[in-house]
């Protein structure tokens, strides 16, 4: 149970990162798409990538309150591995920019984390030969 609570916490917290990816994938979408001409009207242009466009800026909008549940199921998660301390590290920088609850959140973990880092280490000794 407690790694699966560790892999939602990192989903929770990949939020910021779908969104780029889905906003990159609409974006290709709709450059293969054969209806719209490259000489059309800069507005019309501006509309059809704005359409594109949403899903990916919902997406990016809530992924804020999404990483604050993770933050809480990440504080309360007894488990402690060496994958989950990084992934959390690493899809938890991009919240610097989303002031302010993300940035309360990126503040928190990465405090939190760096805190408990030597439990993360500790979590699996590595056996050396004497």
């Amino acid at each position: 149970m407690k790694k699966n609570l560790a892999i939602l916490t990192v989903f929770l917290f990949s939020f910021a990162f779908l969104s780029v990816v889905v906003g990159i994938i609409e974006i290709g979408l709709m450059v293969l798409d054969t209806e719209i001409i490259a000489n059309s009207d800069p507005k019309v242009m501006a509309g059809l990538i704005a359409e594109e466009l949403v899903s990916a800026a919902i997406v990016l909008i809530i992924s804020p309150f999404t990483s604050a549940i993770g933050l809480i199921i990440l504080l309360f998660n007894k488990y402690r591995a060496r994958w989950y301390f990084w992934t959390c590290l690493i899809f938890t920088l991009p919240y610097v920019f989303f002031f302010p609850i993300g940035t309360i959140v990126f503040s928190i973990t990465w405090f939190y984390l760096l805190y408990k880092k030597r439990e993360f280490n500790n979590n699996h000794p590595v056996n050396v030969a004497t």
